[in-house]
């Protein structure tokens, strides 16, 4: 049953808004560069990165691929920079087998805007949250634990940073939050801890 009371939808305002914020934050650039550069140039679009990535937690693992792009927002603080990322993404979530209560593994499709601060020099140091869309089919169900949506949000904290220069690999090691914002209850959420690797395109 919808929990739609006055004090749940305050509880989930704050994750609401700051996902519609980075989203705008998201858009809006790339429209006004798009509006500027006529409709043949679309390069806040085009992916820059590909990306491969594996996490594991509580007798979940997940393996996941996707793409990571640049939109137009940018902005200098002394010289660090703050951009938005945005990701795309399909996976998978495996179940240890004695986690499995009706399927041992779940897709996952996510589309992410995240901020992200970078320092400067070779290794491009950086540090990042976001908060993100995503489906998980069907709805996931453990022995421990039950979702009540196929539909949650995705929040995440991360680090990295290059190596081998900026047209090699980056590194990044991700804390991911996902729950649907007690939209729908029971909401017991899922954590995990990710490494990904990405390659520029």
């Amino acid at each position: 049953m919808n929990d739609l009371t006055p004090i749940a939808v305050r509880r989930r305002a704050p994750r609401l808004a700051l996902a519609a914020l980075i989203s705008a934050l998201t858009v809006l650039p790339a429209l006004s560069a798009h509006a500027q550069n006529n409709a043949s140039d679309n390069s806040s679009w085009r992916p820059n990165r590909f990306f491969l990535q594996v996490g594991a937690y509580d007798k979940v693992q997940s393996v996941d691929a996707g793409l990571a792009w640049l939109t137009g927002f940018e902005r200098h603080w002394g010289d660090k920079t703050l951009n938005i990322v945005t990701t795309s993404q399909v996976g998978r979530w495996y179940l240890d087998r004695d986690a499995r209560y009706d399927h041992k593994a779940y897709w996952h499709v996510g589309l992410t805007p995240a901020l992200r601060l970078t320092w400067p020099g070779e290794s491009r140091f950086h540090v990042e949250a976001g908060v993100g869309l995503n489906i998980v089919s069907p709805v996931f169900h453990t022995t421990e634990k039950r979702f009540s949506t196929a539909f949650n949000f995705g929040d995440h904290l991360a680090v990295g940073g290059l190596l081998f220069g900026p047209k090699a690999g980056e590194w990044s090691l991700r804390f991911q939050h996902f729950s649907n914002g007690n939209i729908a209850r029971p909401n017991p959420g899922q954590n995990f801890v990710q490494v990904r690797w990405s390659q520029a395109l």
